[in-house]
């Protein structure tokens, strides 16, 4: 796995080569997600794959990880970069990560002034990484769930925070 899970120079080359539904690696939302619902499910994925070994949180597409018309590039008066920045800022304590925005598809579509975001979590050293609603999460399988008392206390032995 990945230390760090570089995004930025993504483009509808690799964009078409995503798995054609979610994986242990890659959890889709669609570009029909209200913002206030994908900041939480932001928060929830980085707690969960900084918690879980990395993976990628794909914006804007489908559950088949085609675009389906992407999510706006500006959030109110911030970029969507910015407005990314600040939701992960609140998932405690924060890990590696990498924020790209694809704006030229070849499948799928885009509305105007939209693109595909994509979030890469890098393996995390420290943690377990806790969301804003004081709840922990991982991956199992496909899924973001949360994570039990008994797996929070493994993660931090494993990481050596006892």
């Amino acid at each position: 796995m990945a230390q760090y899970r570089d995004v930025e120079g993504w483009d509808a080359d690799k964009l078409d080569t995503l798995p054609a539904s979610e994986t242990d690696e890659f959890e889709y939302k669609s570009g029909r997600t209200p913002f206030k619902d994908l900041s939480q499910k932001l928060q929830d994925a980085a707690s969960a794959f900084w918690n879980s070994g990395g993976g990628y949180l794909v914006a804007g597409v489908g559950g088949d990880g085609v675009p389906d018309g992407g999510v706006s590039v500006q959030v109110g008066r911030q970029s969507l970069r910015d407005w990314v920045d600040q939701a992960l800022a609140r998932v405690l304590p924060p890990g590696p990560y990498s924020v790209g925005v694809i704006t030229s598809v070849r499948r799928g579509s885009l509305s105007s002034e939209s693109g595909v975001l994509v979030v890469g979590f890098g393996v995390s050293r420290v943690g377990p990484h806790m969301g804003p609603d004081h709840r922990y999460h991982i991956r199992a399988g496909a899924h973001t769930v949360p994570a039990g008392h008994y797996l929070v206390e493994a993660l931090r032995v494993h990481r050596g925070v006892v």
